[in-house]
C-alpha cells in the first residue's frame, strides 16, 4: 500500500486477477500487451473513491468478473478483447470486443459481434453478464454495433440487445460483411426468421432520436428492421443509411413513408 499513490499504470498481467484498492488514486491505466506473456484477465476489482480517470485495454477471459467503485470518475475508456470463439452467451454468436467510454458526460458503448460457423449447446440468448458490469451504463448516450453478418439475419439480435441494454439517444449499426441474396441461416439457428416474429415486435425506444445504418444492401429484412425502428422509436428525428446501389431505390421508397423523420440515404 502506497499512502500517497496518485497514478498507477500496469502494462503486463502475470496473474489473471487484478485488485486495486486505494483511497488516494486519481488515475488508473491498465494496458494488455499482445505477445508479452500476459494472462487473460478473469477478475477486475477496483475501489478508489478519488479516482477520476481510468483506462482499461485488456484481453478478457469469457468469464470476466468486474467490481468497480469510483464515485468521482469523470473519464473512462474500457476496451475488452475476447477470443474469436463462442463466448457461451449466444448460439452461433461471439463477442469479439467491447468498448465503453465516458468523456465529457457522453457515455458510448460499442460491441463488435461475429457470427460463428457452429452452434453452442450451452449458449443462451443474452449478453447481460458482460454488459451489466460496466460502470455508469444506466445513462448511455450512444450505442454502436459492429456486426460481421456472414449469412445470418441481424434484426433478431439487434432487437434483443435493444431490449437488454439501457436506452440510448443514438444508435449506430455497421454491417461489416456483405450478404448474398438467398443465403439462409443453418437449421435451428436462432436467427432463422421462421422461428421468430421479430417484424411485429413492439419495443420501447422512446429515447432514441438518431440512427445511422452502414453497410446495408436493401435486403427485405433490412427494410423490415427499419420499419420496426420507425414504429417503435416515437421520438426519432433523423435516420442516415449507407446502402449499395442495388438497394438504393428500395430504401429511398421506404423513407418516403415516414415524412416526420429526416432521412438521408447515401450510396456506399
Amino acid at each position: 500500500m502506497c499512502p500517497s499513490l496518485r497514478y498507477l499504470k500496469v502494462t503486463d498481467f502475470w496473474f489473471p486477477e487484478l485488485t486495486v484498492h486505494s483511497p488516494t488514486l486519481e488515475k488508473l491505466d491498465l494496458n494488455y500487451r499482445e505477445g508479452a506473456g500476459s494472462d487473460l484477465i478473469s477478475l477486475i476489482d477496483v475501489s478508489a473513491p478519488r479516482l477520476e480517470e481510468v483506462s482499461f485495454d485488456i484481453k478478457a477471459d469469457p468469464d470476466l468478473s468486474v467490481s468497480f467503485s469510483a464515485p468521482m470518475v469523470k473519464e473512462i475508456f474500457w476496451h475488452c478483447k475476447f477470443e474469436d470463439e463462442d463466448t457461451g452467451e449466444l448460439p452461433c454468436i461471439g463477442l469479439s470486443s467491447l468498448i465503453y467510454s465516458l468523456r465529457r458526460g457522453v457515455r458510448q458503448l460499442c460491441l463488435s459481434i461475429v457470427y460463428l460457423d457452429y452452434l453452442s449447446e450451452e449458449a443462451d440468448w443474452t449478453f447481460e453478464e458482460e454488459i451489466s458490469q460496466l460502470p455508469l451504463l444506466s445513462r448511455l448516450s450512444v450505442l454502436e454495433l459492429e456486426l460481421e453478418m456472414k449469412r445470418h439475419a441481424f434484426a433478431p439480435l439487434v432487437l434483443h440487445l435493444l431490449h437488454e441494454i439501457p436506452p440510448a439517444k443514438e444508435l449506430n449499426i455497421e454491417l461489416t460483411q456483405a450478404r448474398k441474396v438467398g443465403m439462409q441461416c443453418p437449421p435451428d439457428c436462432p436467427c432463422d426468421q421462421s422461428n421468430n416474429n421479430w417484424r411485429n415486435e413492439n419495443i420501447s425506444l422512446t429515447h432514441l432520436e438518431v440512427v445511422t445504418l452502414d453497410g446495408f444492401e436493401g435486403h427485405d429484412d433490412e427494410v423490415d428492421f427499419r420499419k420496426v425502428l420507425f414504429r417503435c422509436a416515437t421520438h426519432l428525428k433523423k435516420m442516415t443509411v449507407e446502402v449499395s446501389s442495388e438497394g438504393y431505390e428500395k430504401i429511398c421508397s421506404n423513407c418516403e413513408q415516414y415524412p416526420d423523420v429526416k432521412c438521408l440515404v447515401y450510396l456506399a
